[in-house]
């Protein structure tokens, strides 16, 4: 037995020196995204050391059958699923079918396979499938690194796969709470779903529709009608004390809390909007979680211990402490022509009462053509027009030009004086960026009511910029909300130096658990769950 064992190490060892490059055996489906052989391939550089320090025993095998952790890791992958992972992009049957063979090199060829496969996983769950540069060019933040080797090295020592499985991922509340949604959505998606209501006219409460039963069927599958409610009942064989078919109050209240789930307008009219958030199947649902997924798996394993969250198709800032959510409040957002980009920077200012530097973009497009249409507009907005031809980029609303290209010099720039008409409001929060974006008041406090909102030109307009800057300013001597608001009425422009740079994220989510644990959807204002649905899902159709 130990020259057998002595000659499956030596063949073992034959197998590593050559990279695991693919023996004539083992043909793999075409569904699957990458082979055992081209996997070991990725990993060949990363195996070698850990296997070395073995000397070439196997990590996945005890007495020539799989041990408990390579039974785990088989399980694990079968079931990829369960993170918002596609199980048929792991070539796991593939290697089940090895295993099965009475060969001994057969299972030489199988164990850095399993530890390659258990890598790709693994990575998979740490920073996500793809990398973000490629799949989301408005996604700025930089990618978490993976280190593979002390994984492999816990193996070794006996450690549990699905523990190692476990600590790679993001530990923040939010991702964990998002998988909580996934396995909510799954199970309806196991259970069949519902069913698709059928297109027709505009419905209004007070109505009547044969719509109307499945409608409310609908409602009960995913929660925003109490499964239990019956349909108006009937009186006597065939006179309706409730019509059935009507759209009574109790439905109407259930569409609007399906409605504000959904990031669509509660008005409880169900238009083309909410019947296509209707139809949108649970499998589809499954598929914008894990997209979510995948974008959390590409922020940054520590946010801080206070930070703030901007979550751009959200319209929601919101203010965490110790992965606390503390609270949160309403943001306007880019354009859809001057989108907010995704990237973190660390807030370092604040200015009260600030002027505003009109960008050359903003006022050629923005303010000329009103300025041509009634000549006193600059002067009854309180902008000046100021000499010279010094190069400046957008400061308060971000252009959406490369900040990196050249700007065109102006012959003139437009500055707004501080006062109740100023674009940024009374307070603007600084955070050195590339993209010239930062957080700001704003006097519109109208569109706070709008249910989508994207008005800027690319920087976050608050609903509650003194309670931020009560926030932001802990730690920073003399400084409170109250002190911030008199300063404010001061009318004077005033510069604050924060003690403690406060991380600032801006992020773009289109599901999350909410704080009763209700799953929300938001539509996918920008198209950037689009770009990564064709990359993330493309083998799965």
């Amino acid at each position: 037995m130990k020259s057998i064992a002595r000659s499956l190490r030596h063949l073992f060892l034959f197998v590593l020196a050559l990279g695991w490059l693919p023996t004539a055996q083992s043909a793999v489906s075409q569904d699957f995204v990458a082979t055992p052989e081209s996997l070991a391939e990725t990993w060949a550089g990363v195996l070698r050391r850990p296997y070395a320090q073995r000397q070439n025993s196997p990590l996945w095998f005890s007495q020539n059958r799989l041990n408990a952790n390579g039974q785990t890791l088989i399980e694990a992958l079968r079931q990829a699923d369960r993170w918002g992972l596609n199980p048929r992009e792991y070539p796991t049957e593939a290697i089940v079918k090895r295993l099965q063979s009475s060969d001994p090199k057969m299972l030489v060829e199988a164990d850095p396979w399993l530890s390659a496969v258990f890598l790709t996983l693994a990575d998979h769950l740490h920073r996500g499938r793809v990398d973000p540069a490629k799949a989301d060019p408005d996604w700025f933040l930089p990618r978490p690194t993976f280190q593979p080797e002390p994984l492999l090295s816990a193996i070794a020592r006996g450690k549990g796969v699905m523990e190692l499985l476990e600590s790679v991922q993001p530990v923040h509340r939010g991702y964990r709470n998002l998988l909580k949604g996934l396995h909510q959505f799954q199970a309806l998606a196991a259970q069949g779903g519902w069913s698709e209501i059928p297109k027709g006219s505009k419905l209004i409460p007070a109505m009547t529709d044969e719509r109307v039963p499945a409608i409310r069927e609908r409602l009960k599958i995913t929660g925003e009608m109490a499964a239990t409610e019956p349909a108006p009942p009937l009186v006597g064989e065939d006179q309706p004390a409730g019509d059935p078919l009507l759209y009574d109050e109790g439905l109407a209240e259930a569409v609007r809390r399906f409605q504000g789930r959904y990031g669509l307008e509660a008005d409880a009219i169900i238009g083309p909007g909410t019947l296509a958030a209707f139809n949108r199947s649970a499998r589809e649902r499954v598929h914008q979680i894990a997209l979510n997924l995948e974008r959390w798996r590409w922020l940054p394993r520590s946010l801080g211990d206070r930070y703030i969250l901007v979550n751009m198709a959200g319209y929601e800032l919101t203010v965490v402490e110790q992965d606390e959510p503390l609270w949160d409040m309403r943001v306007i957002v880019g354009q859809i022509y001057r989108k907010t980009p995704a990237f973190s920077q660390r807030m370092t200012e604040i200015v009260l009462n600030p002027y505003w530097n009109v960008p050359d973009r903003i006022a050629h497009e923005d303010l000329l053509p009103k300025l041509r249409k009634k000549p006193n507009f600059l002067k009854d907005q309180g902008i000046q027009i100021l000499g010279g031809t010094r190069k400046h980029h957008a400061s308060a609303e971000d252009t959406g030009e490369d900040p990196d290209a050249e700007e065109p010099r102006s012959p003139i720039r437009l500055r707004q004086s501080p006062g109740p008409k100023n674009a940024l409001g009374r307070i603007k929060f600084l955070l050195p960026n590339r993209f010239a974006i930062y957080l700001h008041d704003t006097p519109k406090r109208q569109l706070f009511n709008k249910t989508i909102r994207t008005f800027s030109s690319g920087c976050i307009r608050l609903e509650k910029p003194i309670k931020l800057a009560g926030f932001v300013l802990q730690g920073t001597s003399g400084w409170d909300a109250a002190r911030v608001q008199a300063g404010i009425d001061s009318g004077k422009t005033v510069n604050i130096r924060l003690a403690k740079p406060v991380p600032v994220f801006m992020v773009y989510l289109t599901t999350w658990l909410d704080a009763g644990g209700v799953m929300q959807f938001r539509p996918d204002v920008y198209q950037r769950d689009q770009r990564l649905r064709q990359t993330l899902f493309a083998s799965a159709h």
